[in-house]
């Protein structure tokens, strides 16, 4: 039993900040953009250094069609947070 609480545990706050970040998107493009280019940081290692330091542009393409985007998300993560409310 202890193996289904600490997962409905995970399942909340997967959704819960899930939902966050789809809100967010849906309403403010703009500050997850320039949050995400405040946490973004360039680091390499001498083994992977190539492979690390291409620049993929995956944020931009995900803010281009933001509402799309946030409503997936708002709906996986209203999933979770409806699954691990319904299993007790």
């Amino acid at each position: 039993m202890d193996e289904i609480a600490v997962l409905r545990v995970v399942d909340l706050v997967a959704g819960g900040v899930g939902a966050l970040a789809a809100i967010g998107l849906i309403f403010a493009p703009r500050a997850v953009e320039w949050l995400e280019k405040k946490l973004d940081y360039n680091f390499s290692t001498h083994n992977l250094e190539e492979t690390l330091n291409k620049k993929r542009e995956i944020g931009s393409l995900l803010l281009r069609r933001s509402r799309i985007f946030g409503l997936i998300l708002l709906a996986i993560s209203l999933f979770l947070l409806m699954t691990g409310l319904i299993l007790i």
